[in-house]
């Protein structure tokens, strides 16, 4: 495996350039310097503490004209001057172990404009934003009306003032107008600038939202940290935002999906809203007072809520009581009943609308019996993995009625969609086109509450994925957890085989199986519908509980799911046209394997090449050249000819493109396999495109992206040892789809046998590959799955209320993840995806006018404003398409009554058509 640099971080190791410890030195008096901060916090501690401290103020002042960063002597007298004065507030040491040589290069190149000459991250700047916030709130060598205008226009910028220069250009031209007469205020409004810029290259750079969420963190950070001390002007604009906050998270009626801890409620939130007292300046900040009342009052109602949904299992909490924690291996059977017990509850917890408010293991203490939850999760051991399966299995056994469940599609949504169907009770069968043999490289990244899904259903498996010496996966800091493909399914198919083997023919998994149709039963109101798959030889042996195999199998359904990705058949079928809602955008992915796999069994896996999943890149001059020097002699070699024939890059203007010079990319490291993603210039598209069509394009096209990627690897200083792997090095457009809003199921009813139909993950909504989003979005398709599925078999009267309130929660996942990659792509018109959903439902209508033999379709009328029309027993059926509802079928009865179907399938079911 390749030795990386320890000090790389997610762009070229170039990015920020290192100044030498003397070189530093000489310029102690920089404007950016830390001890501007320890200054300020220093006096503002001793002008409120004990004589007796006093005297230690030239001491502690000059300590701090040395490396403040390092010294442990300044850091201790500092921390124990703000715990005397402040002990509420601090819960770790003051930040003084910035690295102010890194903040000090960040804010130079922003200081003239927002494009810096290097590229630089969101990692880069986390420690920088820390700095200008702490800055703004503890220096206090201004005045208040200084103070007053500054935070004024930081919170006009905040809320969107705009002119028509933008957002940026406002800011800086009244920050021009803000009267500053001494150094400390000459400096906080260079800074300010310095900070607006900023802020530009990354709206520029398509990370506006994903720089305003780190802002956010930021800004809390420092608020908790200093509030107590802070200047009132930043103290009053830094509460107002953290009140939004808080009261946001409260007051939302939607809870967090992806469970992020900025998006929940936390200790912090709870011991400041209890606690503190704010006045605030209407004129300045205004709603923010009934914000803070609302925040108040609401943050009592959420955990009344919480407390009543875990005092459901107050019979369990008190027998978890009597136990002494940890407990004595090996485990007796009632104390393994207790434990997976307890795992079950918290994983109820977690996953329920009021448990996605609250940050659950933060306030896990003053919620009675949510620390005992969080003991049993922590007990492991193959007898705990045994005993979670035999209560899954007693669990899905105690239904009264089993439905039946076929999932078409077998990656990480289909394959946990038939966990947790058949933990509901459910009968599954799971279709996959294709066999164990495909091997997926790429990198997932799977937000907390897969994580905690995963706990619970994997057992040992999780953490030999993401905890253990051996481990292959990666459990990263902000709670999300990365994992190759291939790894993550291999553990799932494993979980499941060993169901299927106490599940009585309960599961049923059928590898290189792919559904092709669906028919309805032959008598109509008895049997169920059935699902026709078709065995695909090329792919491989198949695998699943039966050893035989034939062309065709069927099998009964009374759901069907489809998992199986952006170009689901069966979704295309069966479900309301699903259309592109943004303009695509070229994009290009690229692995990198170690050239002898051996290593990888049983390696550790590390992340000592990338500490941040997001990363940027710059194209300048130098890297074209190579670039088109490596592609034109890859070229050469393919086609065995001499340069001078080769073309293609003789009209390459390069200005155009140096452009745009910063380019996203995502990368990932597991187990020494490397994932890039990234944006690509418009012009090597272009490029590509003209390419001729001689017989050898695909030769070309693989050599171009060979040389594109090979030269960001190198930016990226991926070793020697490492070597592309050519079935995953592409270039593509890209966009998102989506299912019609208004419905994302599809509901057939023949004389008593039903069918319902809808999709998870990406044949729900398609997500941006460079956006973590995709397999959140799958993740809550199938807890909304399973609470309808449950509700259905449960309670069949109330099926019109379960049905609505489930399309609902689909389309609020659908509006998280298509909104996650508004940083990417451009939303389309919405006339012009109203006028393809209808035209889509146009054209099949049109298609079936040949296609259909019994009854036969007719087509009245011309163009889009034709209707078509069939007969059945002589009454003759008319359908219509409305803009209105364009993804829509609206049939018209002979009695004159009519209804809406969401797809020609469903029509053609219900009629039996030929």
């Amino acid at each position: 495996m390749t030795h990386f640099d320890p000090n790389y971080r997610s762009s070229p190791e170039s990015h920020l350039p290192r100044v030498s410890p003397s070189r530093r030195q000489q310029s102690p008096t920089n404007i950016y310097s830390l001890s501007n901060i320890f200054r300020s916090l220093v006096h503002r501690a001793l002008s409120r503490s004990s004589p007796a401290l006093e005297g230690r103020e030239s001491q502690i002042h000059a300590t701090s004209e040395t490396k403040i960063a390092t010294k442990k002597s300044f850091n201790d007298k500092v921390h124990k001057i703000w715990q005397r004065l402040y002990p509420e507030a601090v819960t770790r040491k003051i930040t003084s172990l910035i690295n102010e040589r890194k903040i000090v290069h960040v804010l130079k190149h922003f200081e003239n404009g927002p494009a810096p000459r290097v590229p630089v991250t969101l990692f880069d700047v986390r420690e920088t934003l820390e700095f200008i916030y702490n800055q703004l709130l503890i220096d206090d060598n201004t005045s208040p009306e200084f103070r007053k205008s500054l935070a004024n226009l930081y919170s006009g910028y905040d809320h969107g003032i705009q002119s028509g220069e933008g957002y940026e250009a406002h800011f800086l031209k009244e920050l021009k107008k803000i009267k500053a007469t001494t150094h400390s205020e000459k400096k906080l409004v260079k800074l300010a600038a310095t900070h607006v810029n900023m802020m530009k290259y990354f709206r520029t750079t398509n990370q506006f939202d994903e720089i305003k969420e780190l802002e956010l963190e930021m800004k809390r950070k420092a608020f908790f940290q200093y509030g107590q001390a802070a200047n009132p002007e930043f103290k009053e604009y830094l509460a107002h935002d953290v009140v939004l906050n808080i009261a946001f998270k409260i007051i939302s009626d939607e809870p967090s999906i992806s469970g992020l801890p900025l998006q929940l409620i936390s200790l912090e939130d709870v011991n400041f809203l209890r606690s503190t007292t704010i006045k605030f300046d209407e004129d300045r900040v205004e709603g923010a007072a009934a914000y803070f009342e609302q925040a108040k009052e609401g943050l009592e109602e959420r955990l009344r809520e919480l407390n009543a949904f875990v005092s459901q299992y107050s019979g369990l909490v008190t027998q978890l009581q009597s136990k002494q924690f940890p407990l004595k291996t090996p485990l007796t059977q009632e104390d393994l009943a207790l434990i997976v017990q307890g795992k079950q509850a918290l994983l109820d917890i977690e996953l329920s609308d009021i448990g996605r408010h609250f940050n659950l293991k933060e306030i896990k203490e003053i919620i009675s019996g949510l620390t005992l939850f969080y003991k049993c999760q922590e007990v492991r051991g193959e007898d705990v993995d045994l005993a979670v399966l035999q209560a899954i299995c007693k669990q899905h056994d105690s239904m009264p009625h089993h439905v039946k469940v076929g999932i078409e599609g077998g990656g990480p949504t289909g394959l946990m969609l038939a966990l947790t169907q058949f933990q509901a009770g459910s009968d599954v069968c799971l279709f996959e086109k294709r066999s164990t043999l495909f091997d997926r490289t790429q990198v997932v990244r799977l937000d907390p509450k897969w994580v905690v899904q995963m706990q619970f259903y994997l057992g040992e498996k999780f953490y030999q994925l993401f905890v253990d010496n051996k481990h292959t996966g990666t459990f990263r800091e902000d709670g999300y957890v990365e994992i190759v493909t291939r790894d993550l399914e291999d553990i799932l198919n494993q979980r499941l085989a060993e169901l299927t083997s106490m599940a009585n023919g309960s599961i049923e998994m059928l590898a290189a199986h792919e559904m092709r149709e669906v028919v309805r039963p032959r008598n109509p109101g008895e049997g169920k519908f059935k699902v026709q798959a078709s065995y695909i030889p090329e792919q491989g042996a198949p695998w699943g509980t039966s050893p035989h195999h034939t062309e065709t199998v069927e099998r009964e359904i009374d759901f069907l799911f489809c998992a199986g990705g952006k170009s689901s058949p069966l979704m295309k079928t069966f479900l309301p046209s699903s259309v592109p809602i943004t303009q695509d955008k070229f994009y290009g992915v690229c692995s990198w394997m170690t050239k002898d796999l051996s290593p990888f069994k049983g390696q550790k896996g590390t992340l000592n090449h990338f500490q941040d999943f997001r990363g940027v890149v710059k194209i300048d001059e130098k890297f074209i050249d190579s670039f088109k020097s490596s592609a034109i002699e890859k070229i050469m070699n393919s086609l065995k000819c001499a340069k001078r024939d080769v073309k293609l890059f003789d009209n390459i203007d390069l200005n155009k493109w140096l452009e745009q010079p910063f380019f996203q990319t995502r990368t990932f490291e597991n187990r020494g396999l490397i994932y890039i993603g990234m944006e690509l210039p418009d012009e090597l598209q272009q490029l590509l495109s003209e390419i001729p069509d001689n017989g050898q394009r695909e030769l070309i096209e693989a050599d171009i992206h060979t040389a594109w990627f090979e030269q960001i690897g190198k930016l990226y200083k991926v070793g020697k040892d490492l070597s592309i792997d050519t079935k995953f090095l592409s270039m593509f457009p890209v966009d998102q789809t989506q299912l019609d809003e208004n419905q994302a199921y599809s509901e057939i009813d023949v004389d008593g046998s039903k069918l319902f139909v809808t999709a998870a993950g990406d044949a729900a909504t398609s997500p941006h590959f460079m956006r973590y989003s995709g397999l959140t979005g799958a993740r809550q398709n199938i807890l909304d799955i399973q609470s309808l599925v449950a509700a259905l078999t449960r309670n069949p009267a109330n099926k019109a209320e379960i049905i609505e309130t489930f399309n609902q929660k689909m389309k609020v996942t659908a509006d998280l993840v298509a909104g996650r990659g508004n940083a990417f792509l451009r939303n389309r018109d919405g006339n012009d995806i109203v006028e393809d959903r209808f035209n889509g439902a146009l054209s099949s209508l049109q298609s079936a006018v040949t296609s259909w033999n019994n009854p036969k379709l007719t087509q009245e009328g011309e163009g889009k404003d034709a209707s078509f029309s069939f007969v059945i027993d002589q009454q003759k059926y008319v359908i219509s398409l409305s803009r209105e509802k364009p993804g829509s079928f609206e049939i018209k009865n002979p009695d004159g009554t009519s209804r809406e179907y969401q797809s020609l399938k469903q029509i053609k079911l219900i009629f039996n058509v030929i």
